[in-house]
C-alpha cells in the first residue's frame, strides 16, 4: 500500500467490489420479491442510463483525471467540467432517454410514465456528476474516499427494500436512486473540504483538452455500447426473462471488470502524475503486473464458485446463466490487455487512436452478439468472447512499435 499505483487500484477494487457485492444482495432480494420480468426491465433501463451518462460527461471524467494533476488551477478546471457535465446532463440526457422507445418498443412504458423518467433523470444527473467527482479524488490520489463513498451508497440497497411493501420497477428505481444520492453527496463534501474550496468556471480552462475529451467522449460511448446494449438486444431477440438471466451472470462476471478498470484507471492517474514520459512504459508494466495478479485468480474462482452461487438467485439462473459466465470469466482475460490499451493510449495522447480502438471493438462485440443471440444465451458469451480477443490483436499491432522501443524487462 505504500505503491500508490497499487494503493489507488486497490481502493478502485474494493470500492467497486463494495457495490458489486450488495449489488448482489439486492438483486437476491429483487428476485425473491418480484417476478424476473420486473427485474429484466429494470435492468435494461439502468443499463441504458449508464450508456447516456458516458454521453453527458462528453469526455471529461477520463480528462480530469489525465490533467487535473498538473493544471495551475485546480479549482478552475473541476468547477468548469462539473458545470458543464450538469447542464448537458439535463438538456441532452432529457432527449436521449426518450430514444428509448425506439431501441427497444417494449420499454415504451418506462418513457410513457412520468413517475418513471423522473427517476430515471435523477438517477442520470447523480450519475454523471459523481462521476466528475470520482475522477477529481482519483486525480488527486484520494481514491480512499472513492471507497468510503461505496460504503456510504451500497449497503442501503439492501436496507430499503424492506421499506416498500412490493417492488415493481417504480421501487426498484427508487431504491438505486436514493442510495446513488447518499454517496453522491459525501463525495463532494470531501472534495470540497480536501480539494475545491472554491469552485470557479471558466470556459477557457478547458482549451487545451478539447481534442482529448472529444476522442475521450467518442471512445467511452462506444466502450460502454457492449455492455448496455447487449442487455437491450438479448431483451429484444430472447425476451426479458433470458435478459434478467443474462443480468445476473453478467453482473457476477463485472466483478472481474472491476478489477480491470480500476487498475487501468489507476495506471492512467500514475503515468499522469509523472511529468517524465519516458516512465510511461514502467508504470505500464507494473499496471500490467498488479492487473493479472488479481484477474486471473478471480477469474478462476468466479468460474468455479460464482457458477454455483447463481442458484441462490433460482434454478433458472443457474440452468440458464453457468456456462455463459464461465465465458464472460475468459473473455475478462481479454477485457484486461483491452482497458491497459485504452489507457495507454490516454496516457499517450492519443485521443483519437482511442476513439477508434473503442468503435472497433463495439462494432465486432454488438454486430457478434446480435448476429447470433436469437441461437440462446450460450451463443452470446461466446460472440463476446470472441469479439474481445480480436480487440487485443488489434491493440498489439496498434502499439507494436512502442512496445518494441522499450525494453519489458526493465527493472521497476
Amino acid at each position: 500500500m505504500h505503491d500508490s499505483l497499487r494503493k489507488s487500484s486497490s481502493f478502485l477494487i474494493l470500492s467497486s467490489s463494495v457495490g458489486a457485492l450488495f449489488g448482489f444482495g439486492f438483486w437476491l432480494i429483487c428476485a425473491h420479491l418480484t417476478s424476473s420480468t420486473q427485474i429484466g426491465y429494470s435492468t435494461t433501463l439502468i443499463a441504458y442510463i449508464s450508456l447516456i451518462s458516458t454521453v453527458t460527461t462528453l469526455g471529461l471524467s477520463n480528462a480530469v483525471i489525465r490533467f487535473l494533476p498538473n493544471h495551475q488551477n485546480k479549482d478552475e478546471y473541476f468547477g468548469t467540467a462539473l458545470a458543464i457535465t450538469f447542464a448537458s446532463t439535463l438538456i441532452i440526457g432529457s432527449l436521449l432517454i426518450e430514444t428509448i422507445k425506439y431501441l427497444s418498443p417494449k420499454l415504451n412504458f418506462a418513457i410513457s410514465s412520468p413517475e418513471i423518467f423522473g427517476l430515471l433523470l435523477s438517477f442520470l444527473v447523480l450519475t454523471s456528476i459523481g462521476s466528475i467527482a470520482s475522477s477529481s479524488l482519483l486525480a488527486q490520489k484520494d481514491a480512499k474516499n472513492i471507497f468510503v463513498m461505496a460504503l456510504w451508497m451500497y449497503p442501503l440497497r439492501i436496507i430499503l427494500p424492506f421499506f416498500f411493501h412490493n417492488l415493481k420497477i417504480e421501487e426498484i428505481l427508487t431504491i438505486i436512486l436514493l442510495s446513488t444520492l447518499i454517496g453522491t453527496a459525501y463525495e463532494f463534501y470531501i472534495l470540497y473540504k480536501k480539494h475545491h474550496k472554491k469552485l470557479k468556471i471558466n470556459i477557457s480552462s478547458l482549451s487545451d483538452t478539447y481534442k482529448f475529451t472529444f476522442g475521450n467522449l467518442t471512445g467511452t460511448i462506444f466502450g460502454i455500447l457492449p455492455g448496455t446494449l447487449i442487455p437491450i438486444i438479448v431483451l429484444n431477440r430472447l425476451g426479458p426473462r433470458l435478459a434478467a438471466f443474462f443480468y445476473i451472470a453478467m453482473l457476477f462476471a463485472s466483478l472481474l471488470g472491476i478489477i480491470c478498470s480500476s487498475s487501468a484507471q489507476a495506471f492512467l492517474s500514475e503515468a499522469s502524475n509523472d511529468k517524465d514520459t519516458t516512465r510511461y512504459m514502467h508504470h505500464f508494466v507494473k499496471g500490467f503486473k498488479n492487473l493479472y495478479s488479481l484477474l486471473v485468480p478471480a477469474a478462476l474462482f468466479m468460474a468455479i464458485i460464482g457458477t454455483q452461487l447463481l442458484r441462490f438467485y433460482g434454478y433458472a439462473y443457474y440452468s440458464n446463466g453457468a456456462i455463459l459466465l464461465i465465458l464472460l470469466c475468459v473473455a475478462s482475460l481479454f477485457i484486461g490487455i483491452n482497458w491497459l490499451g485504452d489507457s495507454l493510449l490516454n496516457v499517450q495522447k492519443r485521443p483519437l487512436a482511442y476513439g477508434a480502438m473503442n468503435f472497433v471493438n463495439a462494432l465486432l462485440v454488438v454486430v457478434a452478439v446480435y448476429g447470433f443471440a436469437s441461437k440462446g444465451l450460450m451463443a452470446v458469451g461466446f460472440s463476446w468472447l470472441g469479439a474481445q480477443a480480436v480487440t487485443v490483436i488489434i491493440y498489439l499491432l496498434l502499439q507494436y512499435k512502442f512496445i518494441k522501443t522499450y525494453k519489458l524487462a526493465t527493472p521497476l
